[in-house]
């Protein structure tokens, strides 16, 4: 199994984002870019300066840039990026990246601010954006309020359950159109399943295994408030609470699949023992 792994060129790990090699890999990329530029002329003596701090501005900054709005960094990684701007300005001055040079003045006369304070401007606006896509869409004002990568995309869990819960998040269960429950519930949206007769043993079940839930407003259902609070590691996953309230809730999210395709052939007995799964992943992380 791989330790790391690129998608959209950002490094994860099963925890998600590595920030460190995000920022080496992106101050890498965008001062070797300044310096290509640099050889190319495009510097104060060659274009003049500020052409040449817009190439920055337009070319660089933003490969700089990239992945930060969804990680979170810590002080020092950066002071590495802004570190690294400073860099790039000394190249548009025709001077070396290491060398000690004063660049306030460029930057200031620019508009360029430093990544300490570019760094949480993006990460606001990040946050910002958000905040109006969970006002807007009825899935996403379902998810967590902070921004991680969702533990049920890494944890060791079998494929079917997994697709479930992604299903779950993404309102494609019950799937469209909307089906009849096999309760006999006709056009039964995911809200019916919160009162469905049938699931009712397994869910109390499962508000048993987890404990108290506050008021949820709508459309909040009581399985996104759990799976909001599902922690991001296998370890955690087998202390007192979650060691049967998360096989609890897979055989809540089977049940679901099965009830509503009620004209589709289901023998979940075929699928493994969520507990004895979980049983078997506790003794991994213990090995």
């Amino acid at each position: 199994m791989v330790k790391t792994f690129k998608y959209l060129g950002i490094p994860f790990n099963q925890f998600g984002i590595v920030s460190d090699l995000l920022i080496n890999q992106r101050i890498t990329k965008a001062t070797g870019s300044m310096a290509l530029l640099r050889q190319l002329g495009i510097q104060q003596y060659g274009v003049g300066l500020w052409p040449t701090l817009r190439a920055y501005r337009t070319f660089v900054r933003p490969v700089m840039e990239y992945g930060i709005a969804i990680s979170t960094l810590s002080q020092v990684q950066i002071d590495k990026l802004d570190k690294a701007q400073k860099g790039c300005i000394k190249m548009t001055l025709n001077r070396n990246a290491k060398t000690q040079f004063p660049t306030i003045v460029p930057m200031v006369m620019a508009n360029i601010p430093s990544m300490k304070i570019r760094t949480p401007t993006i990460q606001q606006k990040r946050d910002e954006e958000f905040k109006l896509l969970k006002d807007k869409f009825k899935a996403i004002s379902c998810m967590r309020d902070i921004r991680v990568v969702e533990p049920i995309m890494y944890l060791e869990l079998p494929s079917k359950d997994r697709h479930r819960m992604i299903k779950w998040r993404m309102h494609w269960l019950p799937s469209y159109p909307i089906k009849t429950c096999r309760c006999g519930e006709i056009n039964a949206t995911r809200e019916h399943y919160k009162i469905c007769p049938r699931l009712q043993p397994l869910l109390l079940k499962l508000l048993d295994h987890y404990g108290t839930i506050p008021d949820l407003k709508h459309p909040v259902q009581p399985l996104d408030y759990i799976l909001n609070n599902l922690p991001r590691n296998e370890v955690v996953l087998g202390n007192k609470r979650w060691i049967k309230a998360w096989p609890a809730l897979i055989r809540v999210l089977r049940e679901i699949d099965f009830l509503s395709h009620a004209d589709a052939d289901f023998n979940l007995n075929d699928e493994p023992d969520p507990e004895v799964t979980m049983k078997q992943q506790q003794n991994n992380t213990q090995s």
